[in-house]
Protein backbone atom coordinates (compact mmCIF):
# COMPACT_ATOMS: atom_id res chain seq x y z
CA UNK A 1 0.00 0.00 0.00
CA UNK A 2 1.47 3.34 -0.89
CA UNK A 3 0.14 6.56 0.71
CA UNK A 4 0.73 10.41 0.23
CA UNK A 5 -0.48 13.93 2.00
CA UNK A 6 -0.09 17.22 1.79
CA UNK A 7 2.56 17.68 4.09
CA UNK A 8 3.93 14.17 4.64
CA UNK A 9 5.40 12.56 1.64
CA UNK A 10 5.03 9.27 0.45
CA UNK A 11 4.55 6.27 3.06
CA UNK A 12 4.53 2.29 2.23
CA UNK A 13 3.21 -0.45 3.99
CA UNK A 14 3.88 -4.24 3.31
CA UNK A 15 1.97 -5.67 6.12
CA UNK A 16 -1.74 -4.58 5.29
CA UNK A 17 -1.53 -0.93 6.63
CA UNK A 18 -0.21 -2.10 10.60
CA UNK A 19 3.22 -0.30 10.29
CA UNK A 20 4.26 1.82 7.60
CA UNK A 21 7.64 3.43 6.06
CA UNK A 22 8.47 6.83 4.86
CA UNK A 23 9.82 6.73 1.20
CA UNK A 24 10.66 10.20 0.58
CA UNK A 25 11.75 12.43 3.83
CA UNK A 26 15.77 12.14 2.15
CA UNK A 27 14.31 11.96 -1.72
CA UNK A 28 12.10 14.66 -2.11
CA UNK A 29 12.43 18.37 -1.10
CA UNK A 30 8.76 19.21 -0.87
CA UNK A 31 7.03 16.54 1.41
CA UNK A 32 3.57 17.64 0.19
CA UNK A 33 2.28 15.02 -2.60
CA UNK A 34 -0.82 15.25 -4.55
CA UNK A 35 -0.89 12.30 -6.83
CA UNK A 36 0.82 9.00 -7.01
CA UNK A 37 0.30 6.62 -10.12
CA UNK A 38 2.16 2.69 -9.63
CA UNK A 39 2.58 1.33 -13.57
CA UNK A 40 0.26 -1.85 -13.46
CA UNK A 41 2.68 -3.61 -15.35
CA UNK A 42 5.55 -2.78 -13.13
CA UNK A 43 4.41 -2.19 -10.00
CA UNK A 44 8.21 -1.55 -8.63
CA UNK A 45 7.73 1.82 -10.90
CA UNK A 46 5.83 4.31 -9.01
CA UNK A 47 5.64 8.17 -10.30
CA UNK A 48 4.72 11.06 -7.81
CA UNK A 49 2.95 15.16 -8.63
CA UNK A 50 4.11 17.16 -5.71
CA UNK A 51 2.07 19.85 -4.30
CA UNK A 52 -0.97 20.39 -2.50
CA UNK A 53 -3.11 20.95 -6.11
CA UNK A 54 -5.98 22.73 -4.08
CA UNK A 55 -5.65 26.54 -4.48
CA UNK A 56 -5.78 28.04 -1.25
CA UNK A 57 -4.87 30.38 0.66
CA UNK A 58 -2.15 27.67 2.51
CA UNK A 59 -1.22 25.96 -0.95
CA UNK A 60 2.26 24.52 -1.15
CA UNK A 61 3.49 24.67 -4.44
CA UNK A 62 5.42 21.51 -5.21
CA UNK A 63 9.09 20.84 -7.04
CA UNK A 64 7.55 18.60 -10.05
CA UNK A 65 7.24 15.14 -10.51
CA UNK A 66 9.19 12.37 -9.39
CA UNK A 67 9.57 8.66 -10.64
CA UNK A 68 10.97 5.42 -8.53
CA UNK A 69 12.23 2.48 -10.25
CA UNK A 70 12.16 0.11 -7.26
CA UNK A 71 9.51 0.08 -5.27
CA UNK A 72 10.19 3.50 -3.43
CA UNK A 73 13.79 3.22 -2.71
CA UNK A 74 15.32 5.27 -4.71
CA UNK A 75 13.54 8.67 -6.51
CA UNK A 76 14.37 10.96 -9.35
CA UNK A 77 12.77 14.20 -10.79
CA UNK A 78 11.98 13.96 -14.06
CA UNK A 79 9.81 16.57 -16.56
CA UNK A 80 11.75 18.75 -15.08
CA UNK A 81 11.74 21.67 -17.58
CA UNK A 82 7.93 21.15 -18.09
CA UNK A 83 6.63 19.88 -15.15
CA UNK A 84 7.62 22.20 -12.56
CA UNK A 85 5.60 23.13 -9.46
CA UNK A 86 2.29 21.36 -8.87
CA UNK A 87 1.34 18.23 -9.91
CA UNK A 88 -2.17 17.75 -9.97
CA UNK A 89 -2.58 14.27 -11.27
CA UNK A 90 -0.13 11.46 -12.35
CA UNK A 91 -1.90 8.78 -14.51
CA UNK A 92 -0.06 5.46 -16.15
CA UNK A 93 -1.95 4.24 -19.31
CA UNK A 94 -3.49 0.85 -18.15
CA UNK A 95 -2.76 -1.10 -21.81
CA UNK A 96 0.52 0.54 -22.46
CA UNK A 97 2.67 1.89 -19.54
CA UNK A 98 5.30 3.79 -21.47
CA UNK A 99 2.31 6.18 -21.55
CA UNK A 100 1.59 8.29 -18.78
CA UNK A 101 -0.03 11.33 -18.51
CA UNK A 102 0.52 14.57 -15.72
CA UNK A 103 -1.47 17.87 -14.61
CA UNK A 104 0.79 20.66 -13.96
CA UNK A 105 -1.27 23.46 -11.59
CA UNK A 106 1.06 26.00 -11.22
CA UNK A 107 3.81 27.10 -14.11
CA UNK A 108 2.79 25.97 -17.32
CA UNK A 109 -0.82 24.98 -16.39
CA UNK A 110 -2.07 22.03 -18.70
CA UNK A 111 -2.07 18.20 -19.39
CA UNK A 112 1.23 16.35 -20.62
CA UNK A 113 2.09 13.29 -22.08
CA UNK A 114 5.01 10.81 -22.21
CA UNK A 115 5.28 7.95 -24.19
CA UNK A 116 8.76 6.54 -22.94
CA UNK A 117 8.25 6.17 -19.55
CA UNK A 118 8.39 9.99 -18.58
CA UNK A 119 11.97 10.47 -20.31
CA UNK A 120 10.34 13.19 -22.13
CA UNK A 121 7.25 15.24 -22.23
CA UNK A 122 4.57 17.19 -24.73
CA UNK A 123 2.11 19.47 -23.55
CA UNK A 124 -1.19 18.02 -25.23
CA UNK A 125 -3.72 20.50 -23.60
CA UNK A 126 -3.44 23.79 -22.25
CA UNK A 127 -5.67 24.33 -19.77
CA UNK A 128 -7.18 27.77 -18.16
CA UNK A 129 -8.25 25.48 -14.65
CA UNK A 130 -7.12 22.61 -13.15
CA UNK A 131 -7.04 19.10 -14.33
CA UNK A 132 -8.10 17.61 -11.23
CA UNK A 133 -8.35 13.56 -12.76
CA UNK A 134 -8.11 11.44 -15.47
CA UNK A 135 -9.24 8.15 -15.65
CA UNK A 136 -9.43 5.32 -18.38
CA UNK A 137 -12.48 4.20 -19.90
CA UNK A 138 -13.57 1.38 -22.23
CA UNK A 139 -10.75 0.14 -24.16
CA UNK A 140 -11.17 0.00 -27.89
CA UNK A 141 -8.37 -1.60 -30.33
CA UNK A 142 -5.84 -1.97 -27.04
CA UNK A 143 -6.27 1.86 -26.64
CA UNK A 144 -7.99 3.20 -23.42
CA UNK A 145 -10.24 6.15 -24.07
CA UNK A 146 -9.00 8.94 -21.40
CA UNK A 147 -11.08 11.04 -19.58
CA UNK A 148 -10.15 14.04 -17.23
CA UNK A 149 -11.64 16.62 -15.78
CA UNK A 150 -10.76 20.76 -15.82
CA UNK A 151 -12.48 22.60 -13.00
CA UNK A 152 -12.16 25.93 -11.01
CA UNK A 153 -12.13 26.97 -7.24
CA UNK A 154 -15.23 27.69 -6.04
CA UNK A 155 -16.10 31.54 -6.29
CA UNK A 156 -14.74 31.17 -9.86
CA UNK A 157 -16.68 31.10 -13.05
CA UNK A 158 -14.63 29.19 -15.87
CA UNK A 159 -16.44 27.99 -19.46
CA UNK A 160 -13.50 25.48 -19.81
CA UNK A 161 -14.71 23.54 -16.54
CA UNK A 162 -15.87 20.08 -17.91
CA UNK A 163 -15.11 16.66 -18.23
CA UNK A 164 -13.17 15.82 -21.52
CA UNK A 165 -12.62 12.82 -23.55
CA UNK A 166 -9.66 11.70 -25.42
CA UNK A 167 -9.94 8.90 -27.86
Amino acid sequence: IYAGATSGGVWKSTNQGASWASLTDVWIPNQSVASIAIDPKNHNTIYVGTGNGYASIDELIGTGLYKSEDGGGTWTRIGATSLTGTIVKVFVDPVHSNIILASSYTSNRGLYRSTDYGATWTKVYTAAQPVWDIVAGTVISSTPLLYFVEGNNPGYNSQECGVYKSV
